[in-house]
């Protein structure tokens, strides 16, 4: 998307090789260089959605946002995340080696590295409403994490991994007192049942996003 200085992107990538060689040809497919980009909008805290921010602010310098709920609820470290999830598997009965395995399976642990320099980035936090450069507006859509946000422009939706064509996203647990995931994701639903086009994180266009919604 064009901004006053340059362009925008919503989400970054999997912190691979393939992930960067990716978002290379892709902006190079559409005539845009890698320090061309201004804006990086983070639909929510998880690895294949942002672990080649780091990459890009070493090439480019863009200014980071993300809900200000997943600043919130997010570890600032790997250590101090993996402590509570291991801890609370543990009070839920998970035997004490299952909860260890965890550890090494874990995604945050694969990109452990892109995850720590990513904490370290200067990010500016997203709210609800929020009228954002390059066209866009924030909605805050709790469920698939609790600070996951949509990006709404004047031509269509930037979904994240909210509503996606095929699947129902994968609802899950977070170390947050007042997080109900299931509750709040069928809320979140209908606040974005909207007739509009939709561009989901994973997979093709959804031409009305409220007849998915509705599925």
């Amino acid at each position: 998307m064009r901004c006053k200085d340059g362009y925008g992107l919503i989400d970054v990538g999997l912190a691979t090789y393939d992930g960067a060689l990716s978002l290379v040809k892709g902006l190079k497919a559409l005539g845009i260089r890698l320090t061309e980009i201004t804006k990086v909008y983070i639909t929510h805290f998880h690895a294949d959605h942002i672990t080649l921010a780091q990459f890009l602010a070493e090439v480019a310098s863009p200014d980071f946002y993300i809900g200000e709920r997943e600043l919130m609820d997010i570890g600032t470290s790997f250590e101090e995340l993996a402590k509570i999830y291991v801890e609370e598997y543990k009070r839920h009965g998970a035997p004490p080696d299952v909860a260890e395995a965890f550890l090494k399976v874990h995604p945050m642990a694969w990109f452990r590295k892109a995850f720590e320099d990513v904490w370290k980035l200067p990010w500016r936090s997203v709210k609800d409403g929020d009228l954002l450069d390059c066209g866009l507006k924030a909605v805050w859509t709790p469920g698939h994490t609790p600070g996951h946000v949509v990006y709404v422009a004047d031509f269509g939706v930037f979904t994240g991994d909210h509503v996606l064509p095929k699947i129902t996203p994968n609802i899950s647990w977070y170390p947050t007192p007042d997080f109900n995931p299931l509750k709040e994701y069928l809320q979140s639903l209908r606040k974005v049942a909207w007739n509009t086009r939709a561009f989901p994180a994973h997979g093709d266009e959804m031409p009305d996003l409220s007849r998915r919604v509705a599925e």
